[in-house]
């Protein structure tokens, strides 16, 4: 039975409905002519009929046929006869997905324990002569046997000591790479992939380079399947927590999304661990392929400047490595705020020093600070504070404009708020120079009556928003005197709280690292009433809790990522000791690029906590390590859509090792087919070309029969 190697062109075949239909629309019916009752005529009439309809099927026929062998040439097929796969020595890479999700566990052994086994029995087949290569996907230097080798003992004893990693697999990317810098050096091998194949793992688009290096090398490819197709299992989705430090009360609230997969359907719980103690749990009812929404709130311990670290936890199931997200959260304090007067009086700030620091005393994450707006242009260093609001500005110029945004961008979060006695200067030419929001309109309103307005979410996926939503449920009322009505096109996005008769109240624009707010109200008490609602200040406690996330380096990365570790210090070299999780210490010599700079801290090997030591440190710093987010969700490609990405390319998917063998044996008897059907294609145009012109050729009518019309037409 022939098999293709671009069955997409199978499609073209369908064009042959174009000369069928140009036939059927261009049949001529015989026009009847008034001639004498001449019987030996009609018989001349029948016999030229059945001709003319004999040679137009001949030629329809032949048109179709070129159609469907151009169309079967293209799709590359091969009979099984002698040979796609060498018959000979042969070039053999195994490809061992070494990544997290080959973890995930069915009938008692894990997928890359079936992997490492199934690679075991194709090592074992190879016959003297032959050359074997192995990779592994997912470990920090995947090229374990590499360029392939004709040592089977050296190969069979680095496969058994082959352990999974906990990282991206990357088989798609790291194939490519091996195979492009090689290219010179093999040629005719067959790569044998044993994989969960995991759509983070094989790349689509990836996959089409892949295929053109492996085509120009005469490779073929093998998609061995390990382990279950569908994974009963329930992971850790998207993970916040808020504040992202620990400020001085102490209470943190994790917001945590626990995806289930498409065959696990049931009740799970979720569990906070801080300090290796439970702190609290949340039981969710799951479906298949959906997710669920729940907030855990905890207390740090009284430990002062330690960091609070811990775990999120799910029940065990078939994918463990999935069921636990680490975190470490810094303890900060006395972040700087900088308050802007633009009109130089202190009242524009006034109520909002009080919702920074209730009762005059800073019991909050931040410590304001008061200044003009000269002094804030003058400032040679905003990037110290961590949230910067501006009361009623003037006119935002150039100079302004490019303060504003150099902040932003280096991730400080800056809020805009309009004011004065009567428009203010924060309108559509103010923003509009600031060129952050596209078809924003703004107009200055003034109500005509005083009366109560309502508030609502505009955005119910905005973290801020759901937080001010869980602290006191929309709408908020509160009196209006005056406003600039905020319109944008709703594809942007940016609206954050809008009024309910039409307009935003609050948008947000995301610059660079930062974070650009502006408001339809003051923030004192001259256009509305805002600031004296629970609302106003709940939203000016949340922002600064943003606000010093943003600011703030974390202290979590991924396993084989790297940190990015903040040291307020003038030192440009610093030596630190590293100790993972299962005891481990290793010692890291850092340098920096320059002060203010980061330094990068990498060797994150494996999940958990590890412990960052140093002369230079007081105690320690805890950073917190999770698996990939690609490695979470257990969400795999079929046969059928790995074979298409590999167009062009002998391929092949297997799920057990009798039926690799008989792919082999197939692939090794067989014999390319589409140079015989382009021949054909082309024999048969030459023939219909010439079989179309000689039937068209005019004949002459005989003498007698010419006579005989022209008497009858008289």
């Amino acid at each position: 039975m022939p098999f293709f190697l671009g069955s997409g062109f199978l499609l073209a075949g369908l064009a042959i409905v174009i000369p069928i239909a140009l036939h059927l629309l261009h049949r001529r019916r015989p026009q009847p002519l008034l001639f004498s009752a001449v019987r030996f005529m009609r018989e001349a009439i029948a016999k030229s009929r059945r001709s003319r309809r004999i040679t137009q099927g001949l030629t329809l026929l032949m048109r179709v046929l070129i159609i469907l062998f151009l169309s079967l040439a293209f799709a590359r097929p091969y009979v099984r006869q002698s040979g796609i796969v060498p018959a000979g020595r042969r070039v053999v890479l195994l490809v061992l997905d070494s990544s997290g999700s080959m973890q995930s566990r069915g009938s008692g052994r894990s997928s890359f324990e079936l992997g490492r086994n199934w690679a075991q029995l194709v090592l074992d087949s190879l016959q003297e002569g032959d050359r074997v290569g192995l990779l592994a996907p997912g470990l920090s230097e995947p090229r374990v046997v590499f360029p392939p080798v004709s040592d089977m003992k050296a190969v069979r004893s680095a496969l058994q000591e082959l352990n999974c990693g906990q990282s991206r697999g990357r088989v798609c990317e790291t194939l490519l790479d091996i195979l492009d810098k090689s290219k010179d050096a093999i040629e005719g091998y067959e790569v044998h992939i044993f994989s969960d194949f995991q759509r983070s793992s094989w790349s689509a688009s990836v996959a089409a380079r892949l295929s053109a290096v492996m085509s120009e090398g005469e490779g073929s490819v093998f998609f061995n399947r390990v382990g279950l197709k569908s994974t009963s299992d329930a992971g850790f989705g998207n993970v916040q927590f808020l504040p992202p430090a620990v400020l001085s009360d102490g209470r943190f609230q994790a917001e945590v999304d626990v995806v289930a997969s498409d065959s696990f359907m049931g009740s799970n719980t979720v569990r906070l661990v801080v300090g290796g103690e439970q702190s609290n749990h949340s039981s969710l009812l799951l479906s298949p392929g959906e997710s669920e929404h729940c907030s855990l709130g905890g207390v740090a311990g009284s430990a002062t400047g330690a960091d609070v670290s811990g775990w999120l936890e799910l029940e065990t199931d078939a994918y463990e490595l999935n069921n636990r997200h680490y975190f470490s959260l810094p303890r900060l304090s006395g972040l700087p705020a900088l308050l802007v007067n633009g009109s130089g009086d202190n009242r524009d700030s006034y109520y909002l020093k009080r919702a920074l620091n209730p009762g005059g005393v800073a019991s909050t994450l931040m410590v304001p600070e008061e200044t003009d707006w000269s002094g804030f242009l003058s400032t040679g260093e905003l990037s110290r504070n961590a949230v910067i609001f501006v009361c009623n500005p003037p006119a935002l110029d150039a100079t302004s404009c490019r303060v504003i945004k150099t902040y932003v961008e280096t991730g400080g979060v800056l809020v805009l708020f309009p004011g004065g006695s009567g428009a203010g200067h924060l309108d559509e030419t103010s923003l509009g120079n600031l060129g952050v929001f596209e078809g924003l309109k703004v107009k200055y309103q003034e109500a005509r009556e005083v009366k109560r307005h309502e508030i609502i979410i505009a955005d119910a996926s905005d973290l801020l928003a759901r937080r001010l939503e869980a602290a006191i449920p929309p709408p908020w009322p509160f009196v209006l005197r005056r406003r600039i009505k905020l319109e944008l096109p709703e594809r942007t996005g940016a609206s954050i709280l809008k009024f309910r008769d039409g307009g935003a109240f609050l948008m947000r624009k995301r610059m660079g690292e930062g974070e650009l707010w502006v408001a339809a109200v003051s923030a004192n008490r001259d256009w509305s009433d805002w600031p004296l609602s629970p609302m106003y200040f709940i939203y000016i406690q949340e922002l600064c809790k943003q606000a010093a996330g943003l600011r703030q380096r974390g202290l979590e990365t991924e396993v084989g990522g790297n940190l990015l570790y903040s040291w307020a210090g003038r030192e440009l070299k610093l030596s630190l000791t590293l100790t993972a999780p299962d005891g481990t210490k290793t010692v890291h010599d850092l340098e920096r690029d320059g002060l203010g700079k980061p330094f990068v801290i990498n060797g994150f090997d494996s999940p958990g906590l590890y412990q960052l030591t140093g002369a230079t440190i007081q105690g320690h710093r805890t950073i917190a390590v999770n698996i990939p987010e690609d490695e979470r969700a257990l969400v795999s490609f079929n046969g059928n859509e790995l074979r298409n990405t590999m167009q062009g390319v002998p391929a092949s998917y297997c799920e057990d090792h009798e039926e690799l063998r008989r792919e082999l044996s197939g692939m090794r008897q067989s014999r390319p087919l589409w140079p015989w059907l382009l021949l054909m294609a082309f024999l048969l145009s030459m023939v219909e070309v010439i079989f179309a012109n000689v039937r068209s050729r005019p004949i002459g009518q005989p003498h007698l029969v010419g006579e005989l019309l022209k008497r009858g037409l008289r």
